[in-house]
């Protein structure tokens, strides 16, 4: 009949299984806790390694096309001043030849005013500044003419005329150095020009003749030994480079414009050939650097708000990957649960749900309720002479009895109720949320079921072909006293005994629970 629940527990370990499966459980949602923030945090740190090589790389290729715009921008203004020079020596030229035109009218005025006096008075007009500079000058009554057409003839006068280059060059040159040093450049920028006076090389090789950051030493000669702080020997660089190609980039160290202060640069210097200049320009690469900090700055911010972005979108992914593989996980016990129940955890003569089941819901029952959560009815329902039933009619009616009274004790209890097959013709039924008076009242309500519960044996002959019974019922509760549920059925248990004994067909309280 009735068999220890505590024991029976420790004997099948099914308490140790539950908490097993609990442990388990908890340790997988952990698992999966940590799975989930170990991914996030992986992506985090590839999306951290992505940025800053994102950066660095972004941070080199921005050097990278500053300096070759700083190269391409030192290259156009070295070669616009190269022009500039061809234009300014043109215009010294032609103003030159314009004073040929001036010098031309005022001779052919004096010969027709007074030709005899013509030779008289050419010599002073040849004498005056703007020609005796800019012209060359050749005057004779014996000049034969020779057709060429910077000769001029007045009668037996006759003028040779043409254009000092000497002067162009000199005046070109004075020019060119008032340009350069008026011209302003970022960052310190500047132009300067030596003029080569020794292909060969070595001391006194060139002159320097333009230096806007040395204007003190202009005119000063210079040596292709010379060294600058680290070594290097920028002057031959220069001369070599120029003799090879006609230009050339170098880098050397040089103090920056109105300071002393010692800074590599990064130079292009081109040959003008008709001067033997070599036109130069520099920037320090400290200046460009002044580019690349900014460039940086700016990639370092917009890196700072990606990583946040990147970070709080991994932190909605993992709390909401989560969300939904709990989800998940929930929505597949659920499934499996059921699926559990409805092919292991139910008797398969009843349809009840089996021992297994019940001693599990009556231990999970008994730990609520030592935390206070609920109390439920335990009733303890006996068959009363069931086995007169097999013996005579066989186990098959035996059998289909215990269906139709499961069936109608399925009826009769609420849907939050639990109806467990305790053993043979012996049932569990946990009531949940029930006091005294509720739990007698379904108790009879079960009584008159039950007894109203009848079958036909299916033997034609037979004098009893409707078969009933009827059940004794015992009802408790759990005490604080308890130490395992056993207890609790225990006395269920004689409470059970006791309908019989008074007579069966009758549910009685235990002793404690009057």
């Amino acid at each position: 009949m009735f068999i220890d629940i505590r024991s029976n527990f420790i004997k099948n370990n099914e308490v140790f299984g539950a908490d097993l499966m609990e442990t388990l459980r908890r340790h997988y949602y952990v698992f999966l806790a940590v799975f989930m923030f170990i991914l996030c945090v992986l992506c985090i740190a590839i999306a951290f390694w992505a940025i800053r090589s994102s950066e660095s790389i972004h941070v080199t290729q921005t050097y990278n096309q500053i300096y070759e715009i700083k190269k391409a921008n030192l290259k156009d203004t070295v070669q616009n001043m190269i022009r500039n020079i061809d234009r300014i020596r043109l215009k010294n030229r032609r103003r030159a030849e314009d004073q040929i035109g001036h010098l031309r009218l005022a001779l052919e005025n004096i010969y027709g005013q007074a030709p005899g006096r013509f030779a008289e008075l050419v010599p002073a007009l040849l004498q005056r500044p703007e020609y005796q500079k800019s012209l060359n000058t050749s005057f004779s009554q014996n000049l034969e003419p020779s057709g060429d057409a910077s000769v001029l003839s007045f009668g037996p006068n006759h003028l040779q005329l043409s254009v000092n280059e000497e002067w162009v060059d000199m005046q070109t040159k004075r020019d060119i150095a008032d340009l350069i040093h008026s011209q302003e450049f970022e960052y310190e920028g500047y132009i300067w020009v030596n003029e080569i006076v020794n292909w060969e090389g070595g001391d006194n090789y060139a002159i320097r003749r333009i230096h806007p950051n040395l204007i003190d030493t202009e005119g000063s000669y210079l040596s292709t030994n010379m060294e600058d702080v680290k070594g290097n020997t920028p002057y031959l660089t220069e001369l070599e480079g120029i003799k090879e190609s006609g230009e050339l980039f170098f880098t050397y160290f040089f103090k920056r414009k109105d300071s002393s202060e010692i800074a590599e640069k990064l130079t292009y210097a081109a040959l003008y050939e008709d001067y033997s200049w070599i036109v130069a320009m520099g920037v320090h690469l400290e200046d460009v650097q002044l580019y690349i900090d900014n460039a940086r700055s700016a990639v370092a911010q917009l890196s700072t708000r990606i990583f946040v972005v990147v970070i709080a979108v991994m932190l909605v992914f993992f709390l909401s990957a989560l969300f939904v593989l709990v989800r998940l996980e929930t929505w597949y016990m659920h499934k499996t649960n059921v699926a559990i129940r409805k092919e292991s955890n139910h008797d398969s003569l009843t349809g009840a749900l089996n021992r297994r089941m019940g001693e599990l819901y009556v231990f999970e029952s008994f730990r609520r309720f030592q935390r206070g959560i609920d109390n439920p009815a335990l009733l303890l329902i006996d068959l009363d002479d069931f086995k007169r039933v097999n013996d005579i009619h066989g186990h098959d009616v035996g059998d289909r009895l215990l269906r139709a009274v499961v069936d109608q004790i399925h009826t009769t209890m609420r849907v939050t109720d639990h109806l467990f097959r305790w053993g043979g013709e012996e049932f569990l039924l946990i009531l949940n949320g029930v006091d005294h008076d509720g739990a007698a009242s379904l108790a009879e309500k079960l009584n008159r079921s039950i007894a109203a519960v009848s079958i036909q044996t299916g033997v034609a002959d037979s004098a009893a072909d409707n078969i009933q019974v009827s059940a004794s019922i015992g009802i408790t509760w759990f005490e604080k006293t308890d130490s395992s549920p056993a207890a609790a059925l225990r006395r269920a248990d004689m409470a059970m005994y006791r309908a019989k004994t008074e007579g069966k067909n009758r549910a009685r309280f235990a002793d404690t629970d009057y």
